[in-house]
């Protein structure tokens, strides 16, 4: 051959290492571009998406590149070795420097093809949004141009980390685990130099650019000493080797080989304890990988113990040990993906199919150590949380249950085991599993949270992945793929969603709903009694000295109650009412707060009269009270808010009860006395006016937030799932607002009110309060200390019917 056709060959070569390098590499980038915006989709369709689910799902994207730099290496390399075709190439005419430049070069385009795909998702998400109003980087509000060159730097970093790992080891797995010590490289650098130049300098405190500075160059330095390392690794891997000897014996040897009739005997039965020969291959086959997958699950463990024992009294190692309590989990994930994957026993299960090993036995025997390890790093965990609780109970924060962790660790390994079944490629499965079971076992707490699934459901399906492992055992086994394992991994994932949320679907379907002729009624009932002038006025406090909310907290108690009582309580100085407006119907409304400030402080002065000797000052300033409460009272039964009318039963109860006091009955014939009784006596005034108060508010309701005429729906059932009230929401309130009606209706006509109160006190209070001691009940409504805000509760009560 000539120089120039050598040249071609080795050009023709060096396209087809590339080619199939970029091949090898794409089912990696395929897999978790997928698996990223499934995730995303589901996590922004969710019913809290506009908050803490948002944040997840805009921060995905930032963890594609990363796990794509740390399974690289495997991929490209520790797959290779497994399968012995690294062998294979370098007995190509190849120069060993051109295989590792093209596998690191290959490596490098797949990472800035991720981060490309990174930042256009990221870019879809903010235009959804309708701005970029969210950072990427969810621990940072306002992210300079140098923490996102931090993050490029430190996903090159793991990249390099990937292929140090891949080439220096022998197993697969060992170098993915190797990477977690590695990928903390720079920010212990970081963490040298801060700690150095506190020691030099002293404690002030650094400038951001500076301090950016210093991360963007320990991360560069850092890629520049591991990148150098695995070259030297790949190098090392790629020389000659020394033959392996094959041990031979004279024929003079001593040894006593077995008779015929042992071997016989063997052969019959070669497997007749397949279950103790699984564990023996899962336990010796990889041990250094599983010692540390087990000391990295340990770690988790007592990291998580003590972070929560610091909840009280942060510092900086919390967020380290959170970090690590987090790497726990993905040591469970790894755990399950080592039963199928992690020794190489994918390839052996062909092995045992052949010589008629059961599905079962194989299945159970994969899954013996995984189930024996977990169950010990529980009893660990229990005894360790117990223990620290005892010793530190001022300080420990809200520690996760045992059975908490039993059921995220349940359905952590089942969808890992699962994953790597599917899979095959350890590379991926270890990359993989830990971003889908995570977001699993998510699912399932969201859905015991959001949509209130039991127990046993969340366990049932917890147990869809080992049930679906199972039934492919014997597929996975013969190394068959066809329709029906995709059929099993539909159902069973469609089940794994779908399922949780059933519970609360039957719910939501059997909350009553209001017909369609009782809605036209109702709404053609609304739209009579509408109002013109459609807002109220607020009636506030003015801020007044000795008040507990105003006053300087470091005065004596002695100081405040004396510069309280000093003041003046004359209705003028403490309130202010707004004048009503030419064209205006006089409509007010207040708040809670401020109802009960005045009924308190009207409260103080009719005290302060009933102890007084009667004087004619005195009689008018009770009197000035009893003028502008009964104001209040006739402008807030212009309202059209139900919560407005309620505050106004209210400060008539407090009417009432004042009429009633010897101090007031002593008094001669009073036009403040006469103006609240007949405002008391005013029996269809006030029907009207709740009446129409009840139609406008539900007709109109705002929001969930005022929901039903000034009242919170988040305030009304609150054992009720979040996701069921935003689902019943306007049901709620037709049902609220039907049953205050039949409630009025009821009252008027002199039936009795218990069974509407009865509707209401479910709907609002829920099963878990019974009915006697509700606000809805007489014995609770009719005292006079009673101030629960909850609508009608006080309509048709003692105070009106005497």
């Amino acid at each position: 051959m000539t120089n120039a056709t050598l040249m071609n060959v080795n050009r023709d070569m060096i396209r087809g290492l590339y080619w199939k390098e970029t091949r090898q590499l794409l089912p990696l980038v395929l897999i978790l571009v997928a698996v990223g915006v499934f995730l995303m989709v589901i996590w922004g369709i969710s019913q809290d998406g506009r908050a803490p689910m948002a944040d997840y799902a805009r921060s995905l994207p930032l963890v594609l590149p990363a796990l794509f730099a740390a399974g690289a290496g495997a991929l490209l390399v520790g797959q290779e070795k497994e399968q012995r075709t690294l062998w294979w190439l370098v007995s190509m005419p190849v120069v060993p420097k051109q295989l590792i430049g093209i596998k690191f070069a290959v490596g490098l385009i797949g990472l800035a093809v991720m981060w490309g795909i990174c930042w256009i998702l990221f870019w879809i998400v903010q235009y959804i949004d309708g701005g970029p109003s969210r950072s990427l980087i969810p621990y940072l509000t306002f992210p300079t141009v140098a923490d996102y060159v931090f993050l490029h730097l430190h996903s090159v970093f793991l990249l390099s980390c990937g292929f140090y790992t891949a080439w220096r080891l022998k197993s697969t797995f060992a170098s993915l685990l190797a990477i977690l010590p590695l990928a903390c490289i720079p920010f212990v650098l970081q963490s040298l130099g801060y700690g150095f130049r506190s020691k030099w300098v002293g404690q002030r405190m650094i400038d951001p650019q500076s301090a950016n500075a210093v991360s963007i160059g320990a991360t560069s330095l850092a890629i520049l000493i591991i990148t150098w390392m695995a070259y030297r690794a790949a190098q090392w891997a790629l020389s000659p080797r020394e033959p392996i000897l094959v041990e031979t014996f004279p024929k003079t040897s001593t040894r006593v080989t077995s008779s015929p009739q042992a071997k016989t005997n063997a052969a019959r039965t070669p497997y007749r304890f397949v279950f103790s020969s699984l564990v023996w291959q899962s336990v010796y086959h990889n041990r250094i990988t599983l010692l540390a997958i087990v000391l990295l699950m340990i770690a988790g463990a007592v990291s998580g113990v003590f972070a929560i024992v610091a909840w009280s009294n942060p510092s900086r190692i919390q967020p380290f040990l959170g970090l690590v309590a987090f790497a726990g989990f993905v040591g469970v994930s790894w755990l399950g993906v080592f039963s199928f994957t992690g020794d190489g026993s994918a390839a052996r299960m062909r092995f045992l199919s052949d010589r008629g090993v059961s599905p079962t036995v194989a299945w159970l025997g994969r899954h013996s150590i995984g189930a024996w390890i977990v169950s010990l790093i529980l009893l660990f965990y229990t005894a360790l949380s117990y223990s620290v609780v005892n010793r530190w109970q001022q300080d420990v924060g809200p520690l996760p249950s045992t059975a908490m962790i039993t059921l995220l660790t349940f359905v952590i390994y089942g969808v890992s085991q699962w994953i790597s079944q599917l899979t095959r490629l350890l590379a991926v499965s270890a990359v993989l599993a830990p971003v889908v079971s995570i977001a699993a076992a998510y699912w399932l707490v969201y859905c015991a949270i959001l949509y209130d699934a039991p127990l046993w459901l969340m366990l049932l399906c917890g147990s869809f992945p080992y049930f679906a492992s199972w039934l492919q055992m014997r597929r996975f086994m013969d190394e068959i793929r066809g329709p029906l394992i995709w059929t099993i991994i539909v159902v069973a994932f469609v089940l794994f969603v779908w399922l949780p949320m059933v519970p609360m679907q039957i719910e939501i379907a059997r909350f009553p709903r209001m017909s369609a002729e009782r809605r036209a009624t109702l709404l053609a009932q609304a739209n009579a009694v509408g109002r013109v002038y459609g807002y109220s006025d607020p009636i506030v406090l003015h801020p007044f000295p000795g008040d507990s909310f105003q006053s300087d907290f470091s005065q004596k108690e002695t100081d405040r109650l004396r510069i309280f009582e000093q003041r003046s309580f004359l209705p003028s100085d403490v309130l202010m009412i707004p004048e009503v407006l030419p064209g205006h119907d006089g409509a007010a409304s207040i708040d809670q707060h401020t109802l009960y400030k005045m009924l308190a402080l009207a409260t103080y002065a009719k005290l302060e009269f009933d102890s007084s000797e009667k004087s004619p000052e005195a009689i008018e300033q009770i009197g000035d009270w009893f003028r502008v409460l009964t104001t209040i009272v006739e402008r807030l039964r212009n309202s059209e808010r139900l919560q407005d009318q309620d505050f106004a039963d209210r400060v008539e109860i407090w009417l009432s009860d004042a009429i009633k006091s010897d101090a007031i009955k002593s008094l001669p014939e009073r036009d403040f006395v006469n103006d609240a009784k007949r405002l008391l006596s005013d029996r269809s005034g006030r029907y009207e006016a709740r009446r129409r108060a009840v139609l406008n508010s539900w007709a109109k309701p705002m929001s969930a937030v005022d929901g039903l005429g000034g009242y919170s729906i988040s305030f009304w059932a609150e054992d009720m799932p979040p996701v069921k009230r935003a689902a019943v929401y306007k049901h709620f309130v037709d049902a609220v607002a039907d049953a205050t009606l039949r409630m009025l209706e009821a009252g008027e006509a002199g039936v009795s009110t218990e069974p509407m109160r009865r509707e209401l006190h479910e709907l609002l209070i829920g099963k878990n309060v019974q009915f006697e001691d509700g606000p809805y009940s007489d014995r609770i409504r009719n005292h006079p200390i009673n101030q629960q805000n909850y609508p009608a509760s006080q309509w048709y009560a003692a105070w009106e019917v005497e």
